[in-house]
């Protein structure tokens, strides 16, 4: 499915959109039932991570679930990776996987 989709992009000459993460984090947030406090904090998270960076061939929605997970551990709200793994519609590996990444790049 994905080599159909760049073959296509490429015989059309169209460039690849880059879902922004940012723009997800409202809807998940309100089906998680988290507060506005978690969600400002999600996307100051984000905007430290994206300054100067590409997540093209990455799922954007793992960034998103590992910007949730890390606020409410910065907020002292106990909630489960696989809750918002399986919110999100990714793996818990995934969101693992974007954690360690956001991590190193703001610590």
């Amino acid at each position: 499915m994905k080599n159909c989709y760049y073959v296509l992009l490429h015989k059309l000459e169209l460039k690849a959109q880059i879902t922004n993460p940012i723009h997800h984090l409202p809807h998940f947030i309100s089906k998680l039932k988290l507060d506005f406090e978690i969600e400002k904090l999600s996307t100051k998270i984000l905007q430290s991570y994206l300054k100067g960076k590409f997540i093209s061939g990455k799922n954007p929605l793992g960034f998103c679930a590992a910007a949730i997970y890390l606020a409410s551990q910065l907020k002292n709200l106990k909630i489960n990776q696989r809750i918002i793994a399986e919110t999100i519609g990714i793996t818990t590996t995934t969101l693992r996987s974007r954690l360690k990444e956001i991590r190193i790049i703001l610590i």
